[in-house]
Protein backbone atom coordinates (compact mmCIF):
# COMPACT_ATOMS: atom_id res chain seq x y z
CA UNK A 1 0.00 0.00 0.00
CA UNK A 2 0.95 3.72 -0.98
CA UNK A 3 0.20 6.61 0.74
CA UNK A 4 1.49 10.61 0.10
CA UNK A 5 0.99 13.06 3.18
CA UNK A 6 2.53 15.67 4.83
CA UNK A 7 5.50 15.83 2.23
CA UNK A 8 6.22 12.16 2.42
CA UNK A 9 5.82 9.05 0.39
CA UNK A 10 4.95 5.82 2.09
CA UNK A 11 4.89 2.52 0.78
CA UNK A 12 4.57 -0.86 3.12
CA UNK A 13 3.79 -3.57 0.83
CA UNK A 14 2.63 -5.90 3.52
CA UNK A 15 -0.05 -3.31 4.92
CA UNK A 16 -2.96 -4.54 5.81
CA UNK A 17 -3.85 -0.73 6.02
CA UNK A 18 -1.99 2.43 6.18
CA UNK A 19 -3.93 6.18 6.41
CA UNK A 20 -4.00 8.99 7.70
CA UNK A 21 -5.10 9.01 11.21
CA UNK A 22 -5.06 12.99 11.66
CA UNK A 23 -7.75 13.14 8.96
CA UNK A 24 -9.52 17.06 8.97
CA UNK A 25 -11.98 16.03 6.21
CA UNK A 26 -15.69 14.94 8.23
CA UNK A 27 -16.06 13.07 4.49
CA UNK A 28 -13.21 10.92 4.88
CA UNK A 29 -13.81 7.43 6.67
CA UNK A 30 -10.77 7.27 9.06
CA UNK A 31 -11.95 11.03 10.42
CA UNK A 32 -12.44 10.64 14.12
CA UNK A 33 -14.24 13.67 15.29
CA UNK A 34 -12.40 14.52 18.45
CA UNK A 35 -9.32 16.93 17.39
CA UNK A 36 -11.36 19.59 19.41
CA UNK A 37 -9.91 17.54 23.06
CA UNK A 38 -7.75 14.63 21.87
CA UNK A 39 -3.99 15.09 19.45
CA UNK A 40 -3.70 12.43 16.83
CA UNK A 41 -0.42 10.86 15.00
CA UNK A 42 -0.53 11.66 10.89
CA UNK A 43 -0.48 8.14 9.99
CA UNK A 44 -1.29 4.79 11.22
CA UNK A 45 0.09 1.59 9.43
CA UNK A 46 -1.64 -2.08 10.24
CA UNK A 47 0.64 -4.41 9.52
CA UNK A 48 0.09 -8.13 9.85
CA UNK A 49 2.15 -8.40 13.37
CA UNK A 50 1.81 -4.73 14.63
CA UNK A 51 0.39 -1.04 14.22
CA UNK A 52 2.64 2.09 13.13
CA UNK A 53 1.99 4.77 15.01
CA UNK A 54 3.98 7.85 12.62
CA UNK A 55 4.30 11.17 14.02
CA UNK A 56 5.52 13.60 11.10
CA UNK A 57 7.88 16.68 11.61
CA UNK A 58 9.22 18.77 9.27
CA UNK A 59 11.13 22.05 11.14
CA UNK A 60 12.13 24.36 8.39
CA UNK A 61 15.09 25.00 10.02
CA UNK A 62 16.23 21.17 11.44
CA UNK A 63 17.24 20.80 14.74
CA UNK A 64 17.48 24.80 15.02
CA UNK A 65 13.99 25.04 15.28
CA UNK A 66 13.91 23.39 18.72
CA UNK A 67 16.65 25.60 20.19
CA UNK A 68 15.84 27.13 23.53
CA UNK A 69 15.40 30.94 23.09
CA UNK A 70 14.34 33.75 25.12
CA UNK A 71 10.83 34.90 24.15
CA UNK A 72 10.05 37.95 27.47
CA UNK A 73 12.38 40.66 27.21
CA UNK A 74 11.17 41.76 30.25
CA UNK A 75 11.19 38.48 32.61
CA UNK A 76 13.82 36.92 30.13
CA UNK A 77 11.23 33.54 30.28
CA UNK A 78 13.01 30.81 27.60
CA UNK A 79 11.12 29.33 24.87
CA UNK A 80 12.12 25.75 24.79
CA UNK A 81 10.45 24.37 21.71
CA UNK A 82 11.96 20.93 22.30
CA UNK A 83 10.39 20.13 25.43
CA UNK A 84 7.33 21.34 23.57
CA UNK A 85 8.10 18.93 21.32
CA UNK A 86 8.27 16.25 22.83
CA UNK A 87 5.40 17.02 25.34
CA UNK A 88 3.36 17.03 21.91
CA UNK A 89 4.71 13.58 20.82
CA UNK A 90 3.98 11.96 23.95
CA UNK A 91 0.39 13.58 24.32
CA UNK A 92 0.06 12.07 20.63
CA UNK A 93 1.13 8.54 21.53
CA UNK A 94 -0.95 8.08 24.23
CA UNK A 95 -3.84 9.70 22.61
CA UNK A 96 -3.46 7.80 18.92
CA UNK A 97 -3.46 4.48 21.37
CA UNK A 98 -6.27 5.53 23.43
CA UNK A 99 -8.37 6.21 19.77
CA UNK A 100 -7.30 3.05 19.20
CA UNK A 101 -8.42 1.33 21.79
CA UNK A 102 -11.92 2.94 21.80
CA UNK A 103 -11.90 1.11 17.97
CA UNK A 104 -10.91 -2.37 19.87
CA UNK A 105 -7.62 -1.70 17.64
CA UNK A 106 -5.35 -2.42 19.89
CA UNK A 107 -5.05 -6.40 19.69
CA UNK A 108 -1.23 -5.78 18.54
CA UNK A 109 1.69 -4.42 19.32
CA UNK A 110 2.69 -0.83 18.57
CA UNK A 111 5.34 1.00 17.58
CA UNK A 112 5.49 4.96 17.69
CA UNK A 113 7.45 6.30 15.25
CA UNK A 114 8.81 9.89 15.01
CA UNK A 115 9.55 10.58 11.54
CA UNK A 116 11.55 14.00 11.82
CA UNK A 117 14.01 15.70 9.62
CA UNK A 118 16.82 16.14 11.70
CA UNK A 119 20.20 14.25 11.57
CA UNK A 120 20.69 11.29 13.73
CA UNK A 121 22.23 13.02 16.67
CA UNK A 122 18.81 15.04 17.27
CA UNK A 123 17.32 11.41 16.80
CA UNK A 124 19.03 9.93 19.23
CA UNK A 125 18.57 12.77 21.99
CA UNK A 126 14.66 13.04 20.97
CA UNK A 127 14.38 9.07 21.31
CA UNK A 128 16.18 9.03 24.47
CA UNK A 129 13.90 12.02 25.95
CA UNK A 130 10.73 10.11 25.06
CA UNK A 131 11.09 6.79 26.58
CA UNK A 132 11.80 8.25 29.62
CA UNK A 133 8.37 10.05 29.24
CA UNK A 134 6.71 6.90 29.03
CA UNK A 135 6.47 3.69 31.36
CA UNK A 136 9.38 1.22 31.35
CA UNK A 137 7.41 -1.68 32.85
CA UNK A 138 3.52 -2.54 32.66
CA UNK A 139 2.52 -2.19 36.40
CA UNK A 140 0.77 -5.27 37.89
CA UNK A 141 -2.65 -4.51 37.63
CA UNK A 142 -2.69 -3.45 34.35
CA UNK A 143 -4.43 -6.21 32.40
CA UNK A 144 -4.44 -4.46 29.15
CA UNK A 145 -0.44 -3.82 27.30
CA UNK A 146 0.19 -0.36 26.86
CA UNK A 147 4.30 0.03 26.35
CA UNK A 148 5.20 0.43 22.84
CA UNK A 149 8.12 0.36 21.07
CA UNK A 150 9.26 3.79 20.51
CA UNK A 151 11.69 5.11 17.66
CA UNK A 152 12.66 8.71 16.10
CA UNK A 153 14.04 8.83 12.98
CA UNK A 154 14.92 10.51 9.92
CA UNK A 155 14.23 9.10 6.50
CA UNK A 156 17.68 7.81 5.61
CA UNK A 157 17.51 6.02 9.46
CA UNK A 158 13.87 5.07 8.83
CA UNK A 159 15.10 2.97 5.21
CA UNK A 160 18.30 1.72 6.78
CA UNK A 161 16.20 0.71 10.32
CA UNK A 162 12.68 -0.95 9.02
CA UNK A 163 12.84 -1.85 5.41
CA UNK A 164 10.98 -4.64 6.96
CA UNK A 165 8.24 -1.77 7.33
CA UNK A 166 7.98 -0.51 4.15
CA UNK A 167 10.38 2.46 1.90
CA UNK A 168 10.22 6.33 3.37
CA UNK A 169 10.63 9.00 0.33
CA UNK A 170 10.26 12.51 1.18
CA UNK A 171 8.63 14.34 -1.84
CA UNK A 172 10.82 17.28 -3.10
Amino acid sequence: MKLITDGFEFDFPTAVELFKFDEPDKSQAHYHGVSHCMKAVDVVAELPDRYLFIEIKNPRKGAADYAARPTCKTCGHVNRPFNNLLDDLVTKCRDTWLYRYCENKTDKPCHFICLINVDDTMTGVLLNRLRIRQPAKMPARWTRHYIMEMSAVNPAAWNRNYPHYGTVSALP
